[in-house]
């Protein structure tokens, strides 16, 4: 806490970003920011922490990001091996911030119902079980079927008759500051991997 306490005060005082790096724990936790290494002075004393979360051998990920001044959001980001890059799953943070969310809601259901999700996830006004059907090749009374198991766990919303849409995720697309005046973000569309060549 001493040591990222001091960062923080420097950083402050010169008016720049001070990024500090670590490792996350390898023992697994359902907040991803306890996963940070070391102690909770760390992320106790930043003034906001990122940690980018994903599954062994997988380029999908989800970029968590809380702080004093910016709003608790999960995006999902794709690494490129190719240009060794991570991206935002879609054109904007709220697009994926969608992302983020149908990946967290279709942990562990099946293919059929993931399709379902992801498709949901594209009309936010809601579908029915006969658009559903329609676009993935189902019957309309399986389609039915899947949207109300999904109710019932509670990863999509009913939204009138037979109507069904996932849960709104918040869109952040600016913070005020203690000081009253509103900071945009900036449109963030690739994370470097690698800084050698800067």
């Amino acid at each position: 806490y001493r040591v990222i306490g001091e960062l923080k005060r420097l950083a402050d005082l010169y008016g720049v970003a001070v990024v500090c790096v670590t490792h996350v724990r390898k023992m697994a936790a359902d907040d991803p920011f306890d996963q940070v290494a070391g102690s909770t002075g760390l992320t106790g004393a930043a003034d906001a922490t990122v940690v980018l979360r994903r599954t062994r051998n997988e380029n999908g990920a989800a970029l968590h990001v809380t702080g004093r001044d910016v709003l608790e959001s999960e995006y999902a980001v794709t690494f490129n091996t190719e240009t060794c890059h991570w991206t935002l799953d879609g054109d904007s943070l709220t697009e994926a911030g969608q992302a983020a969310n149908v990946a967290r809601v279709a942990d562990g259901v099946g293919d059929k119902a993931a399709a379902i999700l992801a498709l949901l996830a594209k009309h936010p006004d809601g579908l029915g079980p006969t658009d559903v059907g329609r676009q993935l090749d189902l019957p309309a009374g399986n389609a039915g079927t899947y949207l109300q198991r999904l109710e019932q766990s509670g990863r999509v919303h009913k939204v009138g008759r037979g109507k069904y849409r996932l849960a709104p995720v918040e869109s952040v697309e600016s913070v005020e500051t203690n000081g009253g005046s509103v900071v945009p973000f900036p449109r963030i569309t690739h994370f470097p991997h690698d800084h050698a060549d800067d």
